[in-house]
């Protein structure tokens, strides 16, 4: 009675079903997708190809797609830029693997690239990856005061304990300013 209720049922269940199968893939056949994805590139293509998926790498998280796409894209300034992506991102792993990969080569990360990655992590709440470049000797390239009163607005009291204890601060109490009218009481009282 009912023909196209049990067909439009059934072409969803089967779209749920591919949605479930596709969610629960296991990693190892995204790496075979990937591998089959670069091996059919063209030499002229490759190149582009390649820096676009190391980007979406870092970008998710993915350290092992990462390590298996580095040696095709390996010029310095641009591990440096993965790096700063990875910091705003929160990837510590990615973060220590390029760092530790800049060294393998000879290089660094250099002040500029190191302020801008930690900036990032500082912006976008990640201690961790803060805790690791300052560890590395790196410092924060911008107004201290201004990071400060950032995270104090977002109501990161763990980022703003941290960066207090650091003396990345100039002195001054702006940042209970900052985060009183979000109604961030806790970064106040502390």
């Amino acid at each position: 009675m009912y023909p196209s209720s049990n067909s439009s049922l059934s072409a969803l269940s089967a779209h749920i079903n591919r949605k479930r199968r596709q969610q629960t893939q296991p990693a190892h056949h995204q790496a075979q997708l990937l591998k089959f994805f670069t091996a059919t590139t063209t030499t002229s293509s490759s190149d582009a190809k390649n820096r676009i998926l190391v980007d979406e790498a870092v970008k998710e998280g993915q350290l092992g797609v990462l390590q298996w796409l580095l040696p095709a894209v390996e010029l310095p300034d641009y591990l440096r830029v993965l790096v700063t992506d990875a910091a705003m991102h929160g990837h510590l792993e990615i973060v220590r693997s390029l760092d530790m990969r800049l060294d393998d080569l000879g290089e660094s990360l250099g002040s500029l690239y190191a302020g801008i990655s930690l900036l990032k992590a500082v912006q976008n709440g990640h201690l961790a990856v803060a805790k690791y470049l300052v560890g590395e000797g790196h410092q924060i390239l911008a107004r201290r005061k201004s990071q400060l009163s950032r995270c104090a607005r977002h109501g990161n009291l763990e980022m703003v304990q941290w960066l207090h204890a650091q003396r990345l601060t100039d002195g001054t109490t702006g940042w209970i300013d900052a985060a009183a009218p979000g109604g961030h009481l806790h970064i106040v009282q502390w």
